[in-house]
């Protein structure tokens, strides 16, 4: 991310804070990305700001870093491997429970759930079964 430190004259509807934006007794205002509405652009020399520091980035460079992140999210859902543990550690979980249709729909959305969030899930959902 790339930021621009501008003046509140300089601000505009819609530019994203790369900071914290405190007023002048040092209370924040607006988070860190936030972005400036026509509201807070009216009310900035009230709040006493002299300087906003905004998120400069192009749009063509956030929709490339944007659509790397799908991309590497889309590969991780089509990784056979992952997919092949994760159905393995489901069976073990579920192995008790095979004729309930409400235990079923459960694991289902459970695996949904594990495959959408990528492989930061495995070691709690090994580490449940295990113990």
């Amino acid at each position: 991310m790339s930021e621009k430190k501008i003046t509140p004259n300089e601000a505009e509807v819609g530019m994203i804070l790369s900071r914290a934006l405190p007023d002048a007794k040092g209370r924040i205002i607006l988070n860190k990305g936030g972005r400036l509405t026509p509201s807070h652009i009216k009310r900035l020399e009230t709040w006493g700001i002299s300087e906003i520091f905004i998120d400069s980035t192009d749009e063509a460079e956030k929709e490339e870093a944007e659509s790397a992140a799908r991309e590497e999210s889309a590969a991780d859902l089509l990784d056979k491997d992952f997919l092949a543990e994760m159905a393995i550690v489901f069976n073990k979980r579920f192995t008790e429970v095979k004729d309930n249709s409400l235990m079923e729909k459960i694991k289902k959305a459970a695996f949904k759930t594990v495959i959408l969030s990528g492989r930061n899930g495995i070691p709690a959902l090994e580490t449940k079964i295990e113990n």
